[in-house]
């Protein structure tokens, strides 16, 4: 079953309270609908988001092809934006759009870099934080190396869950619990960069998993059979696991205690 406080495969770790309370006090609040742009490299502009609600699809572009290179995502409590970037200035072509509907919390971040820079601790998670994403995204591949097509959109329906709902854990935990609501399908032009799989095979899967009776449509609401979705989640867990506690130089004693998935903005 999934922890409460451990890394999920693609998506960007959540920041320490604390730091969410500084970037509280700079900013403004800004809305974006599904589909819509909100960051795009190189430009003039560093903004620097903490995402509130919904998801972000951060893209690596590929300067020869309209297919991105890499897509991560970016969750409630993680941040977009300029944060590849804080500390290390490159020329590579970055885009942002919302996967979801997105609320997001936008700051200048070298304002932010000088406010860290009287904190040690806020300083260290900030400098930490790329890092961290990269071992998420690394995660994220040895899922889609190690696992079947049906196993890897299981374990991402579920990482994108947990990622977005703080009721998701308890239900999925709860063994007397079939069918749990789904908040929120990944996209699938996001899902087929994700799972190194084209549309048709995904789609295969889907209207499979509706002729097993692993997922159901019910009054709007796609659900999920727990125990099914469940041994999909059980297949990788090891993996992540074994690659959280033996990265070599991975900051375990900072932020990876703040990162609880079940914990409200």
């Amino acid at each position: 079953m999934p922890a409460a406080s451990s890394l999920l495969p693609w998506f960007a770790p959540r920041l320490s309270r604390p730091m969410i309370g500084v970037l509280n006090n700079l900013g403004h609040e800004m809305h974006y609908t599904r589909g819509e742009v909100l960051y795009e490299s190189p430009g003039f502009f560093r903004p620097l988001m903490l995402v509130r609600r919904g998801i972000v699809a951060r893209a690596l572009m590929d300067p020869l092809h309209a297919d991105p290179l890499l897509v991560s995502l970016s969750g409630p409590r993680a941040l977009c934006g300029s944060c590849e970037t804080l500390y290390v200035q490159d020329r590579m072509v970055r885009r942002h759009w919302c996967m979801t509907s997105v609320d997001v919390h936008v700051v200048n971040a070298d304002l932010l870099l000088r406010i860290c820079d009287q904190n040690p601790l806020w300083q260290r998670e900030l400098s930490n934080y790329s890092a961290i994403c990269a071992l998420s995204d690394r995660l994220g591949m040895l899922v889609t190396h190690a696992t079947s097509l049906e196993e890897r959109l299981g374990v991402l329906m579920i990482a994108s869950s947990l990622s977005t709902d703080s009721e998701f854990l308890e239900r999925f935990r709860d063994p007397s619990v079939e069918w749990v609501p789904l908040p929120v399908l990944p996209s699938m032009h996001v899902a087929k960069v994700l799972l190194s799989a084209n549309r048709a095979k995904i789609r295969g899967v889907l209207q499979r998993w509706l002729q097993e009776d692993t997922v159901r449509w019910r009054s709007h609401k796609i659900l999920l059979s727990r125990p099914r979705f469940a041994a999909f989640w059980n297949r990788v867990e090891p993996v992540l696991r074994t690659v959280a506690a033996t990265e070599p130089g991975f900051p375990i004693k900072m932020p990876v205690r703040d990162l609880e998935l079940h914990s409200e903005l």
